[in-house]
């Protein structure tokens, strides 16, 4: 695991979470279908991110971080329907 992707999934999470109930039989269920709404996106071990980025070229900066996080974000808003 890299901090970079820590940082990201961590903020896709916190957005995610807004919408689960984790005390819910189901959140499992419910955080799995909206992880799957960016995976198709997503580049954590092969291929290229749409940001411009092959799977393995960020790097621990603050740029990198919200170059990634935004990115994340948007993926799943994207997918929501919903404004950022």
């Amino acid at each position: 695991m890299h901090s970079v992707g820590i940082r990201g999934m961590t903020a896709l999470m916190d957005a995610i979470m807004v919408h689960v109930d984790a005390r819910s039989p189901k959140a499992v269920e419910k955080v799995e279908e909206r992880l799957r709404l960016v995976a198709p996106q997503c580049a954590w071990t092969t291929g290229e991110w749409a940001v411009g980025y092959a799977w393995d070229d960020f790097q621990a900066t603050p740029s990198d971080i919200k170059k990634l996080t935004g990115h994340l974000l948007n993926l799943y808003y994207h997918a929501r329907g919903t404004p950022a």
